[in-house]
């Protein structure tokens, strides 16, 4: 049992530091059933940053919001569901929908002139990337795109430095080349970093960080879709032409 519980406060936990929910939910005014739940949750759990309770579309759960974490409770917040629910009869992850909900962001407020834009095909398929230059998982991704056609991709170059204490001045040498899109293409599928940079360079480097923060941008890659959906990890290439056709993924790693 302890060890249940354990398991249950360290999923919890890990909510914390994440990125809040949309400011449109924040405002959902909550009944004093799910008030009083909240304010037992709460209670139980401190340490975990909820950020409402409302009656869930399913029996008698209710459902848990904290950062973009989504779990379910009975009445009295005697137990805890951590997971998916799924509606059978229509195949729908109705878990996955309300954090597909909760997550998104306002594509359009993205500052693209921060970002390397890279075209292929037609380009009418709009997705941002947050990516680390040193990042397996991001080079797996690149390597993936090579399969993919018809897309506008704005490079947001978020080097996580507690991790690859280089990717920083990767990024910044990549940023301060000639054509910046060329220089991202050689380092991610060849490891060349450009030849020469100018002088004088101001980079965005610290700028992207503190918006990938603001995001809640936990790991590299994540993506955003431009209807604002997210998806975190380095999609396959028939799962990443899937969500830029607008199909709704959990996880990419």
């Amino acid at each position: 049992m302890k060890k249940m519980l354990l398991a249950i406060s360290a999923a919890l936990m890990f909510s914390v530091a994440v990125a809040p929910a949309m400011a449109a939910e924040k405002t959902v005014k909550m009944s004093a059933a799910e008030k009083a739940l909240m304010s037992t949750l709460k209670k139980k759990y401190p340490s975990t940053q909820i950020e409402f309770v409302k009656k869930a579309p399913v029996g008698a759960l209710y459902e848990v919001v904290m950062g973009k974490n989504v779990a379910y409770t009975d009445k009295t917040a005697k137990y805890l569901v951590l997971g998916h629910i799924v509606d059978m009869a229509t195949q729908t992850d109705i878990t996955q929908a309300r954090i597909d909900e909760l997550t998104k962001v306002d594509f359009a407020a993205l500052p693209t002139d921060k970002a390397i834009k890279i075209v292929k095909g037609n380009g009418m398929r709009t997705f941002a990337v947050f990516t680390d230059p040193d990042c397996p998982y991001c080079k797996r991704l690149e390597e993936g795109l090579k399969e993919i056609d018809n897309y506008t991709m704005y490079v947001f170059m978020f080097p996580v430095a507690q991790l690859h204490p280089e990717a920083e001045a990767h990024s910044n040498a990549i940023w301060c080349a000639d054509d910046r899109a060329a220089a991202w293409k050689d380092f991610m599928l060849s490891n060349k970093l450009p030849a020469t940079v100018k002088a004088n360079c101001q980079t965005p480097t610290q700028d992207v960080i503190a918006l990938g923060q603001s995001f809640g941008v936990q790991g590299t890659p994540t993506l955003f879709r431009v209807d604002g959906n997210r998806v975190p990890g380095a999609l396959p290439p028939a799962q990443l032409n899937d969500w830029l056709n607008g199909k709704s993924i959990q996880n990419g790693r």
